[in-house]
């Protein structure tokens, strides 16, 4: 299994690799602290081969190695780790994004500091500050 030039990686061979449940739970095993082939026959909730063809999918996506015996993510895969937790987060608190939408939506006689105050109580949520400061920063809020 060779592994790919992660920039002739596409979206949707990442999104394939872990886009099932199970797949997603391996990955997220391996971020949390690497797994090695022996701790793979102690899973019961897939085949060998299932494990071998999920943990060939992320070796070839560049999100994994084995290092010692040991699958971790490389730092690609430390990246792709990081935006579906973003993503997750994005999930729990999908009013945020769907607020900043509705503020294009707002009238202009609606008043700037109106919209400001409504800007600034949304990015004062910690976990939302990248993603809403981005949105916001990037002119889509106008």
């Amino acid at each position: 299994m060779k592994r790919k030039n992660v920039g002739s990686v596409s979206v949707l061979e990442i999104l394939a690799a872990i886009g099932d449940e199970k797949s997603l739970n391996l990955f997220n095993l391996i971020a949390a602290k690497g797994i090695s082939i022996d701790d793979l026959s102690d899973q019961h909730e897939m085949s060998r081969k299932q494990y071998y063809l999920r943990i060939s999918k992320f070796i070839e996506t560049g999100m994994i190695k084995r290092k010692d015996g040991i699958y971790i993510l490389t730092l690609f895969g430390k990246v792709i780790h990081e935006v579906q937790l973003i993503l997750l987060e994005l999930i729990k608190s999908h009013w945020q994004p769907e607020a900043v939408d509705s503020l294009d939506s707002m009238k202009e006689n609606t008043g700037r500091e109106c919209k400001q105050v409504f800007e600034d109580r949304l990015i004062e949520n910690a976990a939302m500050v990248p993603i809403t400061s981005t949105i916001v920063s990037s002119g889509v809020v106008k």
